[in-house]
């Protein structure tokens, strides 16, 4: 049996853009580290928010994360964009 597929949920990412996400759990002060790949879009919202993971009826919420980092991922047959998420440790 495969394993369940997860979702990542962001405000300001529309949902059908997302390609691919993963997370890094620092500890300590360092704040952990989430990429996505996302398909272009219109504006982001540049505030502290809620990042989600989702997989079946578990949810795994992080407050107050914000968007650090974006850059592009281009070549011959399409255009992504990179963003990197730091978890509420961004502000310590």
């Amino acid at each position: 049996m495969p394993p369940p597929q997860g979702q990542v949920v962001f405000p300001g990412i529309e949902q059908g853009n997302i390609i691919q996400a993963e997370y890094t759990l620092q500890h300590g002060i360092t704040p952990g580290i989430c990429t996505i790949q996302i398909r272009p879009q219109g504006r982001l919202r540049l505030v502290p928010e809620s990042l989600e993971f989702r997989f079946g009826d578990l949810r795994l919420r992080f407050p107050g994360c914000r968007i650090d980092a974006s850059h592009w991922l281009v070549n011959e047959n399409e255009r992504r964009m990179q963003l990197t998420i730091l978890d509420r440790r961004w502000a310590w």
